[in-house]
């Protein structure tokens, strides 16, 4: 009796039921360090719901729908992916008569007291799509036909959305492309065809030292793949298809700019090229919105000014601040150790997903998880990378920390998937003893 009295009391919880707390608790500390900042954002004499209200409110919708999602077996999931995919497409294509436009961009359905943007679902159904692609049924391994049927299933969407146009919603697309075919079981040759296109765009076609560097690349890759016992018919199409890849990406570059890319646009990779030195009146706007970025994430200091107190954000200098260019509110206003808790949160949630695509059942569930990794983190380096000056600025949210009920749903609805994916995982039968 008396060893049974020193025991401490134990709570048995399954070992799944943990691993589902770790993914989920770093979206939710997220979310609700956005609401807590976005408190301090507005006057306190405004009436009726203010924005971190509706935020904590999109936000418990969105933990319902993970939560939902998260049991939905994922063969279900798989099985409706072309008819969400196609549905998704329509609703894309339906923008160019019924859409709003916001930003300069014809991206949304106006719903009366809300709007809906068919990009955050597209990027959710494509993931789906992508891995019923990749993964052919009966463990058949993936080849060519593969690559190029998710090729195009990643392209259709992102050139529809480019069009609108949403430039960083559309650069989404080709990360989860790249983060799924790494993730599934396709030969990694076919990476190089997604690479190549990148690299054309970096060596500039009057350049010679960058082409004598990609040739030279090229080559090499050829003769281990011909020293490997890989066909001639095969290398020799693997070398059309860069080459045409490069005609094509330089050949665009000019049309690119001139027809297809908004005066905004433009200016803003202008911006990007031109930096933040020099006269304040002589920068373009994009230049000085980025200024003002950076001179409020550098005034941060520490701890920061406190929230609501920050002289650029208060001021209204940082444009976007409770979307796009959030961070720069968060910097000034709770310094580095609030940016440092951001960011190790967002490392926490990366992770977790990367362990759940670890312990998956199969290469479908596998790649599904990639898929949504390389979506947040694409959101995460170029939102953060263009406050920082380190990207040109697109229109791309931070995911769960930026104002936005689409992007907040969606992202919640993309935790649930990789949350359906941990929970069909085969978990060991000893169960995780907590000690109280």
């Amino acid at each position: 009796m008396t060893e049974l009295a020193e025991r401490p009391a134990r709570i048995g919880l399954p070992i799944r039921w943990r691993k589902e707390f770790v993914l989920f608790l770093p979206a939710v500390g997220v979310v609700t360090l956005g609401v807590f900042l976005l408190s301090g954002s507005e006057p306190d004499y405004l009436g009726g719901l203010r924005l971190w209200q509706k935020q904590a409110l999109w936000a418990c919708l969105g933990v319902a729908a993970a939560l939902g999602a998260s049991l939905v077996p994922t063969r279900f999931l798989f099985a409706l992916a072309p008819f969400l995919y196609a549905l998704n497409l329509l609703a894309l294509l339906a923008l160019r008569f019924a859409g709003t436009e916001k930003g300069g961009a014809v991206s949304w359905f106006d719903l009366g007291p809300m709007r809906f943007q068919p990009a955050e679902t597209m990027k959710i159904v494509s993931i789906l799509a992508l891995a019923r692609a990749l993964n052919p049924p009966k463990g058949a391994v993936p080849g060519f036909r593969q690559f190029l049927l998710a090729t195009l299933l990643a392209a259709v969407p992102s050139a529809l959305i480019a069009l609108q146009p949403d430039l960083g919603t559309a650069l989404v697309f080709p990360g989860i492309l790249v983060a799924m075919l790494y993730g599934s079981r396709i030969q990694r040759r076919y990476l190089s065809l997604i690479a190549i296109p990148i690299w054309a765009v970096v060596a500039l076609p009057n350049e010679v030292l960058p082409w004598m560097v990609w040739g030279s690349g090229v080559g090499l890759w050829l003769l281990l793949l011909s020293w490997k016992g890989e066909r001639a018919g095969r290398l020799a199409l693997f070398g059309l298809a860069h080459a045409l890849s490069v005609v094509v990406v330089v050949q665009g570059i000019k049309p690119l700019w001139t027809e297809v890319l908004k005066p905004h646009q433009r200016d803003r990779i202008a911006g990007f090229v031109q930096g933040v030195e020099g006269d304040v009146r002589e920068l373009s706007p994009a230049a000085y919105h980025l200024r003002q970025s950076l001179i409020a994430i550098s005034s941060g200091g520490l701890a920061g000014q406190g929230l609501g107190q920050g002289l650029q954000s208060s001021h209204g200098f940082i444009p976007m601040m409770r979307t796009d260019f959030i961070f720069a509110v968060l910097a000034e206003e709770l310094g580095f150790l609030g940016s440092s808790l951001l960011f190790l949160l967002l490392a926490l949630l990366l992770l977790a997903s990367v362990g759940a695509a670890g312990g998956a059942s199969t290469w479908r569930e596998s790649s599904l998880v990639f898929g949504v990794v390389g979506m947040w983190g694409v959101h995460i380096f170029v939102n953060l990378g263009m406050t920082m000056g380190l990207m040109p600025i697109t229109g791309i949210p931070l995911p769960f920390f930026s104002y936005g009920g689409s992007s907040l749903l969606a992202n919640f609805v993309a935790l649930g998937l990789v949350g359906a994916v941990q929970r069909a995982a085969k978990a060991p039968e000893e169960p995780f003893k907590v000690a109280f």
